[in-house]
């Protein structure tokens, strides 16, 4: 940790942050105070009062010095101020106290700093505060009444656990995000639900069995089955975290993702299971009015046969039969057709009028008419419409064709996008060959069957066109995370030679924690070059990473420039060194990127003494 705000749990923005750091300096400048806020995860067991001394003595231990940390998964903060510091810790404590209730980061760091100025800002009462008296003349106060806001606390925890429970089971990185606790409940509402689903399941699956036989039932009992092997897992996983029997954090949170996840899993694919079975159920109630409509369908297609059998006479005198090859035989195939339907749909008809229960077979034979019903219609479509289609493919043949080719020639210069793009190469890889396909077609009977041609290409242009919508949108958001990226690697790279530049002008000035941070910039800059092809959008958070620790180097830097100048200077009011500092940052960065004389300006006289 180091810098004027310590923001390791990431719950502040980045303007925020510097509002909380401008506070901060002004400040130091107006009363010769110096503070520190830090946002943590968790005090890890140790006492918040003690906890802030520590890193109060880390800091310096001076007098005129306080520190306030904010620890967000514990719910809990402790401070320590110096005897010089013109707000005691109880008033700084107290001071953030409000903010935090409501989880207001940010104001609750404003109001710290305002305190440890002398202004009071907050209740008056503490509230049962462990309040105590610090050594050195330093008052400590460890843990706020915001820890004790009970009724809080709950209500974040709930709100937590119901965000989860709105995550998918496959998104794990997002589950990972949540809290230990959060985790834990779901994990136990996951148990609870498989097993009712798999409770649930069974009796359905029997019901099932019998009204559509077991191939029908073939998902829903491999389904059972898999549900069955998770939830032993997660049964003996459960055991192993409530025996105690895993005590590290990590493999607990481990262990915790993936009941949530494999059990989440499980019960999704039974459920969905379940309501496919609910949909086919509602056709079994609805069977009788089917049959109807199928008859009706049935009759309708019959009496379309003896108009199709005109129409393909009248085409043949008028066409070579190579022209017509694609429709020749459709009066045939459709008649075919129709008579498989009328088998089909009497064997419905004798399936409904069984007893429930006992209709297994009834919704495959209603598929198998509509089905047949359904490439006899088409046959004979394909007759009323050949005159036209005809026409239509010997003049929008030419332009169809190259139509299709531009799409093919588009599909595999998007094949060759980044990992990254997530694009669906397989089934752009599909259309690619349907559509080559169809332009073999073409090129052999374009000539002689313009039907078979032009049905053939555009089955393909709407497959590629399909495939390309999707493709182009994956294409188009990963070009958009890449520019982005592109914007803040070079942010984070003019960052990085400003502060490598300002240590190698003031060398032995500059102390390890500057380098040590621009090293560790300098490895997030790294990470996210590497990351850049296969994953932007991860990339441009070590980016952002690089930038913060780069520009934090630099403060670093400026600091150690400030506090050799001052003890050059035998604690005399001069800041030359800072005004120096904030020149060449300031210029680096213009001549850099244009990000102009952030780092400048210095606080007047701080002498050795105060603990610069």
């Amino acid at each position: 940790m180091s810098g004027d705000v310590a923001d390791l749990a990431d719950v502040l923005t980045p303007e925020q942050e510097q509002d909380i750091a401008q506070k901060i300096r002004q400040l130091k400048q107006d009363k010769r105070i110096v503070f520190s806020v830090a946002y943590i995860k968790s005090f890890d067991g140790t006492e918040p009062k003690e906890w802030a001394h520590q890193l109060w003595k880390r800091n310096g231990a001076a007098e005129n010095r306080g520190v306030i940390a904010i620890a967000v998964e514990d719910r809990n903060l402790g401070a320590w101020a110096g005897s010089s510091v013109s707000g005691d810790s109880d008033s700084i404590n107290l001071a953030a106290q409000e903010p935090l209730f409501d989880d207001n980061w940010y104001e609750a760091g404003l109001a710290a700093v305002e305190a440890a100025g002398g202004r009071v800002s907050g209740s008056s009462e503490a509230g049962g505060w462990a309040l105590g008296a610090g050594v050195g003349g330093a008052a400590v106060v460890g843990g706020g009444a915001w820890a004790l806001s009970h009724r809080g606390k709950k209500k974040r925890a709930a709100q937590e656990v119901e965000r989860g429970r709105t995550i998918a089971p496959t998104d794990v990185a997002s589950l990972d995000s949540l809290s230990t606790g959060a985790l834990d409940e779901l994990a136990h509402e996951e148990i609870v639900s498989t097993d009712e689903s798999i409770r649930k399941g069974q009796t359905e699956l029997e019901l099932a069995r019998a009204e559509f036989g077991p191939d029908r039932v073939r998902p829903f009992d491999q389904a059972l089955a898999h549900s069955r092997k998770t939830l032993e897992r997660a049964f003996a996983l459960r055991q192993q975290l409530d025996d105690g029997s895993v005590a590290d954090e990590t493999e607990r949170r481990s262990i915790m993702l993936e009941i949530v996840s494999t059990c989440g899993k499980a019960d999704d694919e039974l459920d969905g299971q379940a309501e496919n079975f609910q949909k086919l159920r509602e056709e079994l109630i609805n069977a009788d009015q089917t049959l109807a409509k199928l008859t009706q369908r049935q009759v309708e297609i019959r009496t379309r046969i003896p108009r199709a059998e005109q129409i393909l006479g009248e085409l043949k005198n008028r066409y070579d039969d190579a022209i017509l090859v694609s429709v020749a035989d459709n009066v045939e195939m459709a008649n075919e057709h129709l008579n498989q339907s009328e088998q089909s749909l009497e064997r419905a008809r004798e399936l409904v009028a069984l007893p429930a229960g006992q209709q297994a077979g009834l919704i495959d034979a209603l598929s198998a008419t509509d089905l047949a019903l359904t490439q006899a219609d088409r046959l004979l479509a394909s007759i009323e419409h050949a005159e036209s289609d005809i026409a239509q493919a010997n003049a929008g043949l030419d332009a169809l064709i190259a139509e299709v080719r531009g799409e093919i020639d588009e599909a595999t210069n998007l094949l060759s996008a980044p990992s990254g793009a997530e694009i669906d190469r397989a089934r752009l890889n599909a259309a690619i060959e349907a559509g080559r396909e169809a332009l073999g077609v073409a090129e052999n009977k374009s000539g002689t069957d313009p039907l078979s041609c032009w049905t053939a290409l555009t089955d393909a242009d709407d497959a590629l066109d399909e495939a390309l919508d999707s493709a182009r949108d994956k294409a188009a958001s990963f070009a958009r995370a890449t520019a982005t990226l592109r914007n803040s690697m070079r942010d984070a790279e003019n960052y990085l030679h400003a502060a490598a530049d300002l240590i190698d002008t003031r060398r032995r000035v500059v102390g390890a924690k500057a380098r040590a941070r621009l090293s560790e910039a300098q490895r997030a800059y790294d990470l996210a070059a590497a990351e850049a092809e296969r994953d932007p959008r991860r990339a441009l958070t070590f980016a952002r990473r690089a930038r913060k620790l780069a520009a934090e180097a630099a403060d670093l830097a400026r600091r150690d420039i400030e506090r050799y100048d001052s003890q050059r200077r035998g604690g005399g009011g001069g800041n030359s060194g800072a005004m120096i500092a904030g020149m060449v940052l300031g210029s680096m960065l213009n001549n850099s990127g244009g990000f102009g004389g952030g780092f400048g300006g210095g606080s007047g006289g701080n002498g050795s003494s105060m603990g610069f």
